[in-house]
């Protein structure tokens, strides 16, 4: 997962420690816990089925992405990135191109 992150490394009594800032912390557990379950969070099960939010936007908030990187990473614009997350359907095929940028696999963005 390419986050963008604000790292600081620092060496204490021999021992080298990176470090960076909580949120971007807290994305990458929530991305690395995704991808070892292969499962759907219950925080987005609940955007989707309760509030009926987008899935492409319920996993872009949850790994604490902006449109704009998600967008770079699919190698679209911002507005086709939003276009896609305000969709009620999305293709096949862009939800692979959302799925692989993620680091997900489609069946997860399946509801």
């Amino acid at each position: 997962m390419n986050v963008h992150t604000h790292v600081r490394l620092m060496e204490e009594n021999e021992v080298k420690y990176a470090v960076l800032p909580y949120d971007d912390y807290l994305a990458l557990s929530r991305f690395q816990l995704v991808k070892q379950t292969r499962g759907i969070p219950h925080q987005i099960v609940g955007e989707v089925m309760l509030q009926q939010v987008n899935p492409v936007l319920a996993w872009r908030r949850y790994l604490n992405l902006t449109q704009a990187e998600l967008a770079a990473r699919m190698g679209i614009s911002q507005p086709a990135l939003a276009q896609i997350e305000n969709a009620s359907r999305s293709r096949k095929v862009t939800l692979k191109k959302v799925a692989q940028a993620l680091g997900l696999q489609v069946e997860q963005l399946l509801f």
